[in-house]
């Protein structure tokens, strides 16, 4: 756009801003969002804008009050990196080996750059959307959302419904699920939900020479063993898996392409053919509980009264929380121990494969790359989407970035970056999705 900076340059002034939330001195929110209206002023001119606390939300009320509103969201917080171990620092922004290096390139401020690098354009040459478009760009995705909470109730209070958010969630992956050649556009259409249990045992204590059976920690180690040896938990392949499995399936050939569809329509409760495909057949097939922290004891030679286990288990939409902690719960007074729930939340709801917003998505996919397979998936973390479920019909999880594989543990790891090249790709993707509104 003429007169408009590179996209690359403006990402490294966005990088170079830290919003490391909780961090004082790494939280530096105001001048973020100064930078962003200072780089993109007529998207901020144009559309009406409304804080919310730290985040912002941004209006462009469309021609077509008939066509229910989309939301983009997108969050501006990072998460925190020392710098340590990084080829280049990670709070700089540095431009070298034709890409843009730092916290936040891939997670999310590259997407979000590159969205307002296209929306700028269009607010510029004044073409008003058919359908109200909003944008929130999120304060706190990195710690749970609770500002988002505060979004989505003052949606409700204007009686807004939304036909569809998009957000993050998806990419474009390299060589998906090791059988897929070249770049796929993964999609994600449902979030497990993750909840944090704390399961106690209390001891008798004493002395490390008369220890006696069933100690604390011994009931604790007991359980933990239970739980992995015989989970109590529904184990079964969800509808959302399937459409993952039937689409990967279309993209390949000969003896892989049968087994992902044999895969898909499995209904042997030992899924073999799954397990002979999937490395993460297991999470694919439910609830997944992962031991996080254990605690007790303060001495060599002194039982302990008291051992705490702490939990992360993540819950497909197939298994609300209400039957995995009545579960656990069963499973636990076999042992003497007690659990408690300590948060988390439920997965989302799924967005159907033949819904408008996944349709949508692989329509403006097959105008920007041409040919590439597109597949559903379900995503194991968390995004803002959930919060806008309770006004909104759809979601859908997806950034245009492309993630090579050896960058696949760069989102929140060390040396972060993103090819420069799929910066302007992801312009041309974001000028299809707005023109078509």
């Amino acid at each position: 756009m003429e007169g408009q900076k590179k996209v690359e340059t403006i990402l490294s002034e966005m990088i170079r801003i830290p919003t490391v939330r909780g961090v004082s001195e790494k939280y530096k929110m105001a001048a973020y969002r100064a930078l962003l209206e200072e780089e993109f002023p007529h998207v901020f001119s144009v559309m009406e804008k409304t804080p919310i606390e730290e985040a912002l939300l941004l209006k462009w009320e469309g021609k077509d009050p008939s066509q229910l509103p989309v939301l983009l969201s997108g969050h501006m917080d990072v998460v925190d990196a020392d710098g340590e171990g990084w080829e280049y620092p990670p709070f700089e922004g540095v431009i070298a080996e034709n890409q843009v290096w730092g916290r936040g390139t891939l997670d999310m401020k590259g997407a979000q750059c590159a969205f307002l690098y296209a929306l700028e354009e269009k607010c510029r040459k004044g073409e008003t959307p058919e359908r109200t478009l909003y944008v929130y760009l999120s304060c706190d995705e990195e710690v749970g959302g609770d500002i988002t909470c505060s979004a989505v109730e003052y949606l409700k209070e204007k009686g807004v419904r939304l036909q569809a958010v998009f957000d993050e969630g998806g990419t474009l992956a390299e060589e998906y699920m090791d059988c897929i050649p070249g770049r796929s556009a993964v999609i994600a259409i449902a979030e497990k939900g993750s909840l944090t249990y704390e399961v106690t045992a209390l001891g008798k204590g004493g002395h490390s020479a008369n220890p006696g059976s069933g100690t604390a920690i011994a009931r604790l180690a007991a359980f933990i063993c239970s739980l992995e040896e015989n989970p109590p938990f529904l184990r079964e392949l969800p509808e959302e898996q399937r459409a993952c499995l039937r689409a990967a399936a279309r993209y390949m050939q000969g003896e892989k392409a049968e087994k992902f569809a044999a895969a898909a329509e499995e209904q042997d409760p030992a899924y073999p053919i799954l397990h002979t495909i999937c490395d993460d057949a297991d999470a694919r097939l439910g609830v997944t509980v992962a031991f996080t922290k254990i605690e007790g004891g303060h001495s060599a030679n002194v039982l302990p009264e008291k051992a705490v286990l702490t939990m992360n288990v993540r819950v497909p939409a197939s298994q609300p929380e209400k039957d995995v902690t009545r579960l656990l719960e069963e499973r636990a007074g076999k042992f003497d121990v007690s659990v408690k729930l300590c948060g988390g939340r439920d997965a989302s709801a799924v967005t159907s494969v033949d819904g408008w917003a996944y349709r949508y998505t692989e329509e403006i996919l097959g105008r920007v790359f041409p040919g590439m397979p597109v597949i559903p998936f379900v995503l194991g973390g968390g995004t803002d989407s959930r919060h806008f479920l309770k006004i909104a019909q759809e979601a859908v999880r997806f950034s245009p970035i492309y993630i090579r594989k050896e960058q696949g543990s760069g989102v929140h790891g060390k040396n972060e970056r993103i090819d420069v090249r799929s910066l302007y790709e992801s312009v041309e993707y974001y000028r299809e999705f707005l023109k078509n509104l």
